[in-house]
């Protein structure tokens, strides 16, 4: 899966841009197969434009993630306990976003890249495991976005070590301070809302099940004194 990654991010983007955005493909000929790329706005997100900027991006996403916060229900003791100082810290501190996040890499990103959607061929009938990617299928919905948007999908379906030392080029990246920088902030925006408990009892034990919620967003909000 990582080469998978790797494929992907290879990819060019529609004359060398920089815009952060769903990528959209239109006819280059009519009756034509040929297709050319463009950044568009983000029907996933509803953002109304691209971004020309990785922090604009962010802040844009953040503010998508509160609005999810404020709308999500089932939650009261987290709200109580955070949502005030999550809007305070949103209105007043969006300018703290380091710039160094400016040079992370804006790349292609097929936005539903897991193994249902990669094809695999043998290589050598006498060993199962050696194979090579013959397609990656499903692109109904990409996006020219900043290196490491992906980073929940990873995170989650891949062993950390094992991914990263599969492309060299990429962990590389992963391992550059901006990358580490663009993280912090797009992770306090996919944790701001925890999910709602699936039982009653459940309720009672909500710094547990959200302990990654709060692990996170408490270290942003400790870090910038709000």
């Amino acid at each position: 899966m990582a080469r998978a990654y790797e494929a992907i991010w290879d990819l060019p983007l529609p004359q060398g841009q920089r815009s952060i955005g769903e990528l959209r493909a239109t006819s280059a000929v009519p009756d034509s197969k040929a297709i050319t790329l463009h950044v568009g706005s983000d029907r996933a997100y509803d953002f109304k434009q691209p971004f020309s900027s990785v922090r604009d991006y962010l802040r844009a996403f953040i503010h998508f993630n509160l609005n999810a916060l404020e709308k999500q229900e089932e939650i009261d003791p987290y709200k109580q306990r955070y949502l005030s100082r999550i809007k305070s810290f949103i209105e007043t501190g969006m300018h703290n976003i380091p710039e160094i996040v400016e040079t992370i890499p804006i790349v292609f990103q097929h936005c539903d890249l897991a193994p249902h959607n990669v094809i695999l061929k043998a290589i050598d009938p006498t060993s199962p495991s050696a194979c090579e990617i013959a397609a990656i299928i499903d692109w109904e919905f990409v996006g020219s976005f900043p290196f490491m948007s992906a980073s929940r999908s990873i995170e989650m379906l891949f062993r950390k070590a094992a991914f990263w030392d599969a492309i060299p080029k990429w962990k590389k990246w992963y391992e550059h301070e901006a990358t580490k920088v663009f993280l912090k902030w797009y992770r306090f925006a996919l944790f701001l809302k925890p999910a709602a408990p699936d039982e009653e009892e459940e309720k009672e034990l909500w710094e547990v099940l959200w302990a990654e919620n709060v692990k996170v967003v408490e270290g942003m909000l400790g870090k910038y004194g709000a």
